[in-house]
């Protein structure tokens, strides 16, 4: 599997991975570890049916040193059955707010993230805690990805392995899904805001305030840097019930930072958010096309 898909991950992001193969969830695995490394961030690996002792042997085989690594923390690697691991005695609440704690201390030693990957194996296992348990523990991950540029996680499941449970709750509580050679967005729903994928960019509906600042600008953060050159961004601004001025000023930050040969595109963007951005010029953005209005991209 190349490594392009996986490369596009950046802080905030919560990716579900359906691998089907030993083969896949090597060149998986060394891709994400060697792109967190690269990109300046501390790497989290938590195994479970497939031992640490295998995954550092991936990395060993690609040119990498785990053990070097480790010793500079650079590289955190447990077990499930590891007492100290993040998974150990589960509790959803718990667990979500150590891998935040983790987060923190990641960026706080200077790390610009922390990159996390663990293989979910246990949720089919014997000692699976129960569905609805797992999934409130990935929905709190969701909406602490969704509010943060700490971290970003891969979480791993054997598609060979007989589920639980079908596979798109998973998905429902993953804002992407690792599809090689794809990075498919799923969308993202944070505290009464719903940002779901649209042709050539982003559905959002619901309310931009002081609770969903930060969803909003790491979902539009994610669509600036992975828009491909020439690319048009667009938002489908419909549903949108409410948004304030620094909602406003997050979206004009955007068009601000596509390229030269971009845009970002509203679509039935809403009489308040118009107002807006006229009252703080923000209309005058040049790259910031407003669908349907002639003088949208003037400035």
């Amino acid at each position: 599997m190349a490594s392009t898909p996986l490369a596009r991950l950046i802080p905030g992001d919560h990716a579900c991975w359906f691998f089907r193969s030993p083969q896949e969830h090597c060149a998986g695995v060394t891709a994400f570890v060697r792109d967190g490394l690269e990109s300046g961030g501390k790497v989290l690996y938590l195994a479970d049916a497939i031992p640490v002792e295998a995954v550092a042997g991936y990395l060993r085989a690609a040119g990498l040193d785990p053990d070097d690594l480790a010793g500079r923390g650079r590289l955190v690697m447990r077990s499930r059955s590891d007492g100290d691991a993040p998974h150990g005695g589960f509790d959803p609440v718990r667990q979500a707010a150590l891998y935040g704690e983790l987060a923190t201390q990641a960026r706080d030693e200077g790390y610009r993230a922390l990159w996390v990957t663990g293989e979910a194996s246990w949720q089919a296992g014997g000692d699976f805690p129960g569905a609805e348990r797992y999934l409130e523990f990935e929905r709190l991950v969701e909406e602490l990805l969704a509010t943060t540029e700490d971290a970003l996680a891969l979480c791993q499941y054997d598609a060979s392995a007989p589920p639980r449970w079908p596979s798109e709750p998973l998905r429902s509580v993953h804002n992407l899904e690792l599809a090689p050679p794809e990075l498919r967005p799923l969308g993202r729903a944070v505290r009464g805001l719903s940002l779901v994928p649209a042709a050539g960019g982003m559905a959002v509906s619901g309310e931009v305030d002081v609770n969903t600042w930060a969803a909003l600008s790491n979902a539009l953060r994610g669509l600036a840097e992975r828009a491909a050159d020439g690319q048009q961004v667009v938002l489908d601004l419909a549903g949108l019930s409410f948004i304030d001025g620094h909602g406003v000023a997050l979206i004009a930050r955007t068009a601000r930072a596509l390229g030269p040969s971009q845009g970002l595109v509203l679509h039935a963007a809403p009489p308040t958010l118009l107002r807006i951005a006229e009252v703080l010029h923000l209309d005058r953005e040049p790259r910031l096309v407003v669908a349907g209005r002639d003088d949208a991209a003037s400035g």
